[in-house]
């Protein structure tokens, strides 16, 4: 008995890009047929063919519609239902506790901002606070989200032997480690992304995250010296 695969297609054109699977069956003349029948029709498609890089497309519009059938099909996790198109819920985005987790942040950030910033304006954004170190003595152990709450366990556990381990990314943490600290709705701590002042957050963000890079390099001299979390 020789192997075989199921493979669908929807249309006649995808039947013909995939000629090189099916030519050597015995009924392969009765294809090209089909194939030349159908393409003398010259029917339009339902759907545009996509070349090149898939880019995300800016959301135009959000409405309810009326549904088409009885039967509902989301993704979600059980208990913690996330934010679905508009309708509920809370949008959190989860980076790295160090400054590469905050360079990314200003990314996500610049991309909820430009894009959905309804998500903002309706209280929907969230940032996750992941913790920055583990800090265990015997079977006691904490999470510390900055080097001051670190030095604090280390101030309150002077006669003790501690073993601190610093968190480069959320990869070092197992799953139970990311739930129990970052994704627990019970215990997480989360920071609500709000824009108090619209001109003032639109010119930051044409700035530092805009195409020109004089206005940029021009705010990074005046305010180099403000910096408090440097990362050389």
């Amino acid at each position: 008995r020789h192997s075989y695969h199921t493979i669908t297609v929807s249309a006649l054109d995808d039947l013909a890009g995939i000629e090189s699977v099916w030519q050597d069956h015995h009924l392969a003349g009765l294809l090209r047929e089909k194939i030349l029948q159908g393409s003398s029709k010259n029917r339009k498609r339902r759907f545009t063919p996509l070349n090149g890089d898939l880019v995300g497309l800016k959301v135009t519009e959000v409405k309810e519609i009326e549904p088409s059938s009885k039967w509902v099909y989301d993704f979600s996790v059980e208990k913690d239902e996330n934010f679905i198109c508009g309708m509920g819920g809370i949008c959190c985005h989860n980076t790295d506790a160090d400054v590469d987790g905050a360079h990314i942040r200003t990314l996500l950030l610049t991309l909820f901002y430009r894009f959905m910033p309804q998500l903002i304006e309706r209280g929907h954004l969230f940032v996750a606070q992941p913790p920055l170190y583990r800090v265990q003595a015997g079977k006691e152990i904490h999470y510390c989200y900055s080097d001051k709450e670190l030095k604090a366990i280390q101030d309150s556990m002077k006669n003790r032997k501690i073993n601190i381990q610093r968190y480069k990314g959320l990869g070092e943490m197992n799953p139970e480690q990311l739930w129990e600290t970052t994704m627990d709705p019970a215990t997480r701590t989360c920071k609500r992304v709000e824009a108090e002042d619209p001109v003032t957050g639109e010119e930051h963000f044409s700035i530092l995250m805009g195409g020109k890079v004089e206005p940029r390099r021009e705010f990074i001299e005046t305010h180099a010296k403000e910096v408090r979390n440097l990362d050389v």
